[in-house]
């Protein structure tokens, strides 16, 4: 045979979870907290380039991609028990805000 058959090889431990820093600080938040997205930092740190020009596009993309990683955090980490819900918001400065509720 071409493998080598070893005995008392000791397990490594596992490695943590692969991936990136997480992007918005769900995790760390409790009911009642909440956090603002500004359009302009969000689409500097948006990678895909949109054709979407119009302002009502773009808050829409934010607000989704927002809510959906509110809901991926949950599913994944929380078993879907936190709950969060978002507001558009235009005063003083254009963005998303997002909130834990439950």
């Amino acid at each position: 045979t071409a493998y080598k058959l070893e005995k008392n090889v000791k397990l490594p431990a596992p490695k943590k979870a692969l991936g990136r820093e997480p992007i918005y600080p769900f995790s760390i938040m409790k009911v009642g907290h909440s956090f603002f997205v500004d359009l302009e930092t969000w689409k500097k740190r948006n990678t895909r380039k949109s054709k979407d020009k119009s302002y009502a596009r773009r808050i829409d993309r934010l607000q989704g991609s927002l809510i959906q990683s509110a809901r991926t955090y949950s599913i994944r980490n929380k078993q879907g028990k936190w709950k969060f819900t978002s507001r558009q918001q235009s005063t003083p400065v254009v963005g998303v805000r997002i909130w834990r509720i439950e």
